[in-house]
């Protein structure tokens, strides 16, 4: 992609736009175009997520270690695969279509925002089954009130759980500013 290994997030997305106009089969009309376009975009899904492309670097110095915090190498793959999935059908779109969909903000501000309001909603459900299961456990009294108010403060936590892995995962897109 002609960047440094040290490159920014957004030196590698600017890199991947530029590349991106000259490789696209819709643009580039070479025999090659097709494959040349698929391996900027796997290139590009590697460098452009923190941890492909910490495994990247790992591969390539085979620093692997058992028992490491690093995933498998069989992991790494499979998310190659998914890369080189999407740059295929990102190579079969009109230019247009792929542009607007790699590159809109709008779009990606209106994802950034679903996502949000699912996040909330997943927070308000988990603090109200957590308030709803104080109430079982300490202020009703019939047969198995407890067993029920134990329930739903494991199924609150959970979706206070759930809701604040989601925040960070919008955190993290929003930072890398909408990248796949």
């Amino acid at each position: 992609m002609g960047i440094t290994a040290t490159a920014s997030a957004t030196e590698i997305k600017s890199a991947f736009r530029v590349r991106a106009k000259l490789y696209h089969p819709d643009i580039n009309r070479s025999s090659d175009a097709d494959e040349n376009f698929r391996m900027l975009y796997i290139a590009y899904a590697t460098l452009i997520d923190p941890l492909k492309r910490k495994l990247y670097d790992q591969l390539l110095k085979e620093d692997l270690k058992a028992g490491s915090e690093w995933v498998s190498r069989a992991e790494y793959e499979k998310m190659q695969r998914r890369a080189a999935m999407r740059a295929r059908m990102y190579a079969n779109m009109q230019f247009e279509q792929f542009e607007a969909r790699t590159f809109s903000k709008a779009g990606f501000h209106a994802k950034q925002a679903m996502a949000f309001i699912i996040f909330f909603g997943m927070m308000c459900g988990g603090m109200i089954l957590l308030t709803e299961g104080t109430h079982y456990v300490f202020k009703e009294t019939f047969n198995g009130a407890q067993v029920t108010g134990y329930a739903f403060w494991l199924a609150g936590l959970v979706f206070c759980y759930i809701s604040s892995k989601a925040l960070l995962a919008i955190y993290e897109t929003w930072r890398l500013g909408g990248s796949d």
